[in-house]
């Protein structure tokens, strides 16, 4: 089965270098400042593997970890229990809920399958709530222009590359962003990548 992957460390339009992103290897910022809410544009690239290229635009849109609830969470409660907690991370903002129920709530500590949050449920949340981490929202996409980035896209909005995607390198960018609402500095590596694609051998 063939791929296309992303790498990083500064990759060279045209040529296959880099190195090959995954979860034992994720994408590295600095650290931003929460106070002004600081930004850093990391180059990245997509390529397929030898032989092979995209049949179809390719979508990248950033992701991040989600979950539903496994017992209700009443009015008051300062802790939920959720399907899985993988990804999820002490620090990160999660949404609990949807439409008029929706509550924005930071995770304080991680137990097994229970999340303690930094401050009451308004609402009482049923089982199978959505659970949803918000650092997507901490990522933009933009494609390359001669070596810097075009125009970011909306935060957590998909990038579509409609270039025929091959074995060497395509250039895109994206910008990472720390937000005073933070509050707490942590190293925060909940966010993902998800592609989309198609791919023949040629």
């Amino acid at each position: 089965m063939a791929y296309i992957s992303i790498y990083k460390n500064n990759p060279t339009a045209g040529i296959a270098d880099g190195s090959k992103v995954g979860a034992g290897n994720p994408v590295i910022t600095p650290y931003l400042d929460l106070s002004i809410d600081e930004t850093a544009n990391v180059k990245l690239a997509i390529r397929c593997d030898t032989g092979y290229a995209s049949l179809q635009p390719t979508i990248i849109t950033p992701a991040a970890p989600e979950s539903t609830l496994t017992a209700e969470a009443a009015v008051g409660a300062t802790a939920i229990i959720v399907a899985a907690t993988t990804g999820l991370q002490i620090g990160n903002r999660i949404d609990i809920g949807a439409a008029g129920t929706l509550e924005s709530k930071r995770i304080t500590s991680i137990t097994g399958m229970t999340l303690t949050i930094d401050s009451a449920l308004a609402n009482t949340q049923a089982i199978g709530a959505a659970v949803a981490c918000k650092s997507k929202s901490q990522m933009a996409l933009a494609s390359d222009n001669a070596g810097s980035p075009a125009t970011f896209g909306e935060w957590g909005a998909p990038l579509t590359i409609s270039g025929t995607i091959t074995d060497v390198n395509t250039i895109f960018w994206a910008k990472f962003r720390a937000q005073a609402i933070e509050t707490i500095p942590y190293n925060d590596n909940s966010g993902s990548l998800a592609l989309s694609y198609k791919v023949g051998s040629v």
